[in-house]
């Protein structure tokens, strides 16, 4: 009895459950595992795509952002350029007025 259940172990610890699959099943298993990684390589190549377009876009954007931000710049810098000269012309007045007025 002990030979037979030693003999019996012996047979479960050498199984191998590759073996035991028939050519139908193997075949079956192989498709599954060529399409999973079908779809998994449709599916990387797809993520990669999507990766390069925000690449894209957050390159476009940060390029329109400092074009924007050069544009204010020189926005502000003629503003303040104008106000100046609007000071100026303010006081040119000024001093028109007080000239006629002594005249």
């Amino acid at each position: 009895d002990l030979r037979i259940i030693q003999e019996g172990l012996t047979a479960v610890r050498l199984f191998n459950p590759d073996e035991f699959h028939d050519e139908d099943t193997q075949r079956a298993v192989a498709r599954k595992a060529e399409a999973l990684e079908a779809d998994f390589a449709v599916e990387r190549e797809a993520l990669a795509q999507s990766i390069f377009n925000l690449t894209r876009d957050e390159t476009l954007a940060r390029q329109r952002w400092g074009i924007e931000q050069k544009k204010a710049k020189l926005l502000q810098a003629k503003l303040q350029e104008l106000q100046h000269v609007a000071a100026g012309a303010t006081l040119n007045d000024e001093i028109q007025r007080a000239l006629e007025e002594v005249e």
